[in-house]
């Protein structure tokens, strides 16, 4: 049994357990329990005090003895991997008064039945991830294991690496179901859920089990008989070809070679045939104006894509990391139907460097040929950005630069950036090429201007570096879990630290905690960290400690990052932050705990993250 001496104790706060573990019971009066308190401890049981507020991150991770927790009705935050790593873990009982149970607070716990109280206002990622005793889930009063009080939205990563999660009711009052919320839940194949809900794209990610769709009852939630330990699933064979949520193809479970999909699909999902070996031809009905990122990304044999309609909308790598011996193929049949103008910006790279490279072949007769050629002269300085050669095309192909010209497609304003930049180049026919262009004639004096600033451009740093996987592998320290790639640390005291998007055929999708934390050397005394950090495209999480102890840098955020995790800025200062849209969520914590965390925030106007800078008195920059 613990002793009143076996804690440290400050202002109300434990800040670290001293005792030799066993039985603990906390003191009352404590309403906190400082980050890794318990650590290097070994608790077998834990009676918590209700006077007791938060408890810290990483209090209790790793207590394997532990078995049963009782959290007091005055805890409102259980912090980041609070609990995480418990394996002996089997039954957590939740007050009444909680709002905030963090991410990954009860990663890798054995629990066999999860209930959460109404008061709950938000889960972070991964907080129940490989709680794998779970087998049922669904509203409260349904008898499931996993029993939730969410009536109207389904919140991001609820049920995320549940991996033997067999079957999942969500209550016909249910109207929005949020990313991940079912991601890697390997073995559920029998799913409720409203045909009217507005379902995230990634919400079923891993889902290689899931076959029909039935609809909940509207009568109000009657007790539902949960899982047993063997329950009977539907075998492989039985499983629909296609797996079709509100209009959004969200996973092709079939083997043909030839595959047309049903009319009434609008949106062909994120990874929706992803690493599919088999599939030749895709027919898409004129029904489909969507085809989502990655959607036929890894399909090694498919040569031809045929679209009956007119796709609105093109995510990025939708058709890429293709064979080499079909990627002409299916190129032309791609990039013949869609034209440029309809990919995301992120996908507009491949599709600019497609149509640069293979000019020649495509239809000039065609309407998606002349919108390419448009569209083109109107984005120079975003084909300059995302076609990479695009100078050498512009320079080595006359019959793509006449075409442009002829299509009196390029607006006069960007002949002030665009000949002095040729000009920089040393290519003076084309020069004069462009000077004469429908008789646009620039003066001598108007040139010379753009010419200085095109030499001012040119010396600012570049915030982009394509490199091989050796040498990322020289930068940086890389692990690799299923089909992507996770940062780990950086290896080289660079000043610029640019994260890829991809590492060969690997995406990078993640970003490990205390990625950035560099310790430091004998003789130094704090840790180094770069100026400035890139994050490309693709990227899409952020773990808890990843910029630990960063000072003074410049960070750029891709679209592809939503949210920051609580503690992921934990001992940062100074930092000038360039946001997008894109973020809905910034840590509370990192105002709390340092002193001067944000130098300044960089975002679009109107976005949340210009509402989170003058709620908290940080300077705000607004940017396009």
């Amino acid at each position: 049994m613990s002793k009143p001496n076996d804690f440290v104790i400050e202002n109300g706060v434990l800040t670290k357990y001293v005792g030799s573990g066993g039985d603990v019971v906390i003191p009352q009066g404590i309403v906190q329990i400082d980050a890794f308190a318990f650590s290097g401890a070994s608790v077998s049981t834990l009676v918590l005090p209700d006077t007791l507020e938060i408890i810290g991150s990483y209090a209790f991770s790793g207590q394997t003895k532990l078995k049963e927790v009782v959290i007091p009705h005055s805890v409102k935050t259980i912090c980041t991997h609070a609990f995480a790593d418990c394996e002996s873990l089997e039954q957590v009982v939740f007050g009444n008064c909680i709002e905030g149970i963090w991410d990954c607070a009860f990663r890798g716990c054995a629990l066999t039945s999860i209930t959460i109280p109404a008061s709950v206002k938000k889960i972070g990622k991964d907080a129940f991830l490989r709680c794998n005793h779970i087998l049922s889930a669904g509203p409260i009063g349904s008898g499931c294991d996993y029993e939730f009080p969410w009536m109207d939205t389904i919140p991001d990563n609820a049920f995320s690496g549940h991996r033997k999660l067999k079957k999942a009711v969500l209550p016909a009052s249910v109207r929005k179901v949020g990313g991940n919320v079912f991601k890697d839940c390997r073995e559920l194949a029998d799913l409720t859920m409203p045909k009217g809900a507005k379902v995230s794209k990634t919400a079923f990610k891993g889902c290689n089990a899931l076959g029909e769709i039935k609809e909940p009852s509207t009568e109000s939630p009657a007790a539902i008989e949960p899982a047993v330990a063997e329950p009977d699933v539907k075998k492989e064979t039985d499983r629909p070809e296609f797996l079709i949520v509100n209009g959004r193809l969200e996973q092709y479970n079939g083997n043909d070679q030839n595959v047309t999909v049903p009319d009434n699909v609008k949106i062909i999902g994120s990874r929706a045939f992803h690493g599919n070996g088999t599939i030749v031809e895709v027919t898409l009905p004129a029904s489909v104006e969507t085809v989502e990122q990655n959607a036929f990304e890894s399909c090694p044999s498919l040569a031809a894509i045929r679209f009956l309609g007119t796709v609105k909308s093109v995510g990025a790598n939708a058709f890429g990391f293709l064979n080499l011996s079909v990627k002409a193929a299916l190129e032309l049949s791609v990039y013949s139907s869609i034209p440029i103008s309809t990919f995301t910006k992120a996908a507009q790279e491949m599709a600019l460097q497609t149509f640069f490279r293979r000019f020649s072949e495509f239809d000039p007769n065609t309407e998606v040929f002349r919108n390419n050629l448009r569209f083109l002269g109107t984005h120079l300085k975003q084909a300059q950005k995302y076609g990479g050669q695009f100078w050498s095309y512009l320079v080595s192909s006359e019959a793509l630069r006449h075409a442009v010209l002829e299509a009196d497609a390029i607006p006069a304003k960007d002949l002030k950036w665009l000949i002095p930049a040729v000009q920089e180049a040393g290519h003076t026919d084309i020069t004069a090429e462009l000077l004469n262009y429908q008789n646009r004639l620039l003066s001598d004096d108007k040139v010379r201007k753009a010419l200085k600033k095109s030499e001012a451009r040119a010396e600012q740093k570049t915030l982009s570096i394509e490199l091989p996987a050796a040498e990322w592998r020289k930068r940086l320290k890389i692990s690799y879990e299923d089909d992507y790639a996770i940062i780990k640390g950086i290896k080289l005291r660079e000043e610029i630290v640019t994260i890829p998007g991809h590492i060969g055929s690997k995406k990078v999708r993640v970003i490990n905690e205390q990625a950035f934390l560099v310790r430091p050397e004998r003789g130094e005394k704090k840790a180094w960290s770069p100026k400035t950090i890139v994050i490309s495209e693709g990227v899409e999480e952020i773990r808890s400690f990843a910029f630990d102890s960063t000072e003074k840098a410049e960070i750029f955020f891709p679209e592809s990052v939503s949210e920051l995790p609580e503690a992921c800025f934990i001992g940062v200062k100074d930092l000038t932050l360039h946001l997008p849209a894109a973020i809905r969520f910034l840590p509370e914590e990192l105002v709390r705990h340092s002193r001067r965390p944000f130098k300044a925030i960089h975002a679009p106007a109107g976005s949340y993250a210009e509402q989170y800078a003058k709620e908290h008195g940080i300077p705000f920059v607004s940017e396009e």
